[in-house]
């Protein structure tokens, strides 16, 4: 009887577009994933499921603070057993700063364990050199710094020439990458109009002033959203604002090619 080689679903489905870089010293997109307050045994049961597949977890809004403190911890120590850099919402930074306890909120999120924080001004007004302050003030040794670029006001849009200047800046402060705001709804809001339907003409623009968009990341809550972009920028594009349930979808839309999908040679 003929002898077969022993398969799996990962010899079978794993990444067979090629497109995906597994490559450490290239580029890899980074998938963003935002926790509204989902429970300790679902947080664990759903990275032992994907943490493959996700890069950074956003404690969305100001919701830490609401945790007993124990379970922030252990969500905390999890995403980074998983080696996932887990941040508090920006938001909550902003309040640190309006209150002026910017000194105290981040020695307060390294007490806790965090790996990465936030830095934005969608409810806030920072000049560039309050941003670039900030994203000094926040680096360390074992954190990733984030920031975030709009307003979450609705009808607020992406200003091309402001947003090329503040990734330009923000990154040559320190930051990691930068975020479009897009909210958790994805309309109305950054580059979506009140459809959740981007604005090619700016991106175009952005494309063609910034280059390279491996230090972008764009909120991209929809599916929809999450195929354009794909679509636009390849496999490696970065996206943020993922709901839990739309990781593993997201993971195979990157990785899929139909037409070429089960052929047999």
């Amino acid at each position: 009887m003929k002898d077969f080689p022993k398969l799996t679903w990962h010899n079978v489905i794993e990444d067979p577009s090629k497109e995906r870089n597994e490559n450490s010293t290239s580029h890899r997109g980074v998938t963003m994933v935002i926790d509204k307050g989902v429970p300790l045994q679902y947080f664990i049961d759903y990275l032992i499921l994907c943490s493959k597949y996700i890069d950074v977890i956003k404690l969305g809004f100001g919701t830490s603070a609401l945790y007993p403190i124990d379970i922030l911890k252990e969500k905390i120590k999890v995403a980074k057993q998983f080696d996932i850099t887990i941040v508090p919402g920006g938001t909550f930074m902003e309040v640190a700063i309006l209150h002026n306890k910017v000194d105290t909120y981040l020695a307060t999120c390294e007490q806790y364990g965090f790996n990465g924080i936030e830095i934005s001004d969608g409810t806030i007004s920072l000049s560039v050199k309050e941003r670039n302050a900030l994203i000094k003030k926040a680096i360390r040794p074992h954190w990733k710094v984030i920031t975030e670029y709009g307003k979450k006001i609705w009808g607020s849009s992406l200003q091309v020439d402001a947003f090329i200047d503040t990734v330009q800046s923000d990154l040559t402060a320190g930051s990691s990458f930068v975020i479009i705001e897009g909210r958790e709804t994805g309309k109305g809001v950054g580059i979506y109009d009140d459809e959740g339907k981007a604005d090619q003409e700016k991106l175009h623009l952005v494309e063609k002033k910034l280059g390279s968009m491996n230090h972008i990341m764009w909120e991209a809550p929809l599916k929809s959203q999450q195929v354009f972009f794909i679509q636009s920028y390849g496999a490696n594009v970065n996206l943020g604002n993922i709901c839990y349930d739309d990781v593993l979808a997201l993971e195979w839309i990157v990785n899929r090619k139909l037409d070429n999908f089960f052929k047999v040679s």
